[in-house]
């Protein structure tokens, strides 16, 4: 194999298949990239198993086969080559070392046999469903807050469940993720699907697969992948494992009727929190609401040695029977206040004991549940 481009363009690609190599495994050729070139075009591989990130383009020449070489070296040595003068490199297969030539730069990289590198899976029949990439990074970052860190009894808590359900004329998809203390749910419409389907991702797949896709409208297909998941936006791919197990009907816990529902300014929400929060180590936050002689939230804390804090705010009550005082964790808070994007929220209290909702705007297509902290 052989092939030269500009180095910058390799400098890229190799920079995004590295995210998912191994940085250490039992199996030494997990820390290398596969390099195929098919003769027009060359495709850097990356995988430690669990994921795997894949990135092409078009050299400027090329003859076919593979390569395996150590990834953060191969990024150490293209990362320091600059300017326009195509780097080269050339691949030996009886000693399976690579060279690179640029310029007057030649260095040689031991590598590993291809044939021990996994067979990646490929894509399955038509996409599962296409979106612009915004809307897959909207959706998978609302929702993969609330999924739990390594929960070991339940690892399908580990990952957001995605679901598509055909309707007609269009589909609906719902991404769901929960730790337990906290629900985060996303309903959107989507274009036609031909039949149901549902999949639990990964959270570290999912990070990895929003820091990967461009900010911008450029259509992501998502495919079946060999019991595993494919996303395909332009020149890069990304695949992931997926979790077994039965994902519990999460949305029948939340509470349906709400004594007290109150509007408030988001952004003057988070910074309230913001203030008080440093002096309680526990994060307990607690929240009072009153709506005479004016409507007010405010909040509470402190923390033994520490000190204590109080702020308030103005809210537009909408519904309170009577005036409300709830504690909360003031982090998952702050984390779901973040996710949202409408200048104003709708919270919802069933009860001091019982979980509180956070509509984003006033709009049930976004939904983030927390259980309050009992504090006696």
């Amino acid at each position: 194999m052989k092939f030269s481009v500009k180095p910058d363009v390799f400098n890229e690609a190799i920079s995004e298949a590295v995210k998912g190599a191994a940085s250490k495994s039992t199996f030494p050729v997990l820390q290398g990239l596969l390099i195929a070139s098919d003769g027009r075009e060359v495709t850097l591989t990356g995988t430690d198993l669990e994921v795997c990130v894949q990135r092409s383009f078009e050299p400027e020449v090329a003859e076919p086969g593979k390569a395996v070489l150590p990834a953060k070296l191969l990024q150490a040595m293209v990362g320091r080559l600059k300017g326009n003068e195509p780097v080269t490199l050339a691949w030996d297969d009886a000693k399976s070392i690579g060279t690179l030539t640029h310029g007057r730069h030649r260095s040689r990289l031991h590598g590993y046999p291809p044939v021990q590198y996994p067979t990646i899976p490929e894509a399955q029949g038509e996409p599962v469903l296409t979106l612009p990439a915004q809307r897959w990074r909207d959706i998978l970052n609302r929702a993969v807050i609330a999924a739990a860190d390594d929960d070991k009894s339940r690892p399908y808590l580990n990952g957001v469940h995605l679901a598509l359900l055909p309707a007609e004329g269009r589909s609906v998809l719902t991404a769901t993720a929960t730790d337990s203390a906290r629900i985060a749910h996303i309903r959107q419409d989507g274009p036609a699907a031909s039949r149901p389907y549902e999949v639990i991702i990964p959270q570290t797949a999912i990070g990895l697969l929003t820091a990967l896709l461009p900010d911008n409208a450029d259509p992501v297909s998502m495919y079946e992948a060999d019991k595993q998941v494919m996303w395909v936006c332009g020149d890069r791919a990304i695949l992931s494992r997926t979790l077994d197990g039965q994902y519990p009907d999460l949305m029948r816990l939340v509470p349906q009727q709400f004594a007290v529902s109150i509007r408030a300014d988001r952004r003057a929400l988070l910074e309230c929190i913001q203030r008080v929060v440093p002096v309680t180590k526990g994060s307990a936050v607690k929240w009072t609401i009153n709506s005479d002689p004016e409507p007010l939230l405010s909040l509470d804390a402190s923390g033994p040695e520490i000190g204590e804090a109080h702020d308030a705010m103005p809210v537009e009550v909408e519904a309170m029977d009577e005036p409300l005082v709830i504690s909360f964790n003031a982090r998952y808070m702050i984390e779901g206040l973040k996710s949202m994007s409408e200048d104003e929220v709708t919270l919802q209290f069933s009860g001091a004991r019982n979980p509180a909702r956070i509509l984003d705007g006033g709009d049930e297509s976004c939904q983030y549940v927390t259980l309050p902290l009992i504090t006696c």
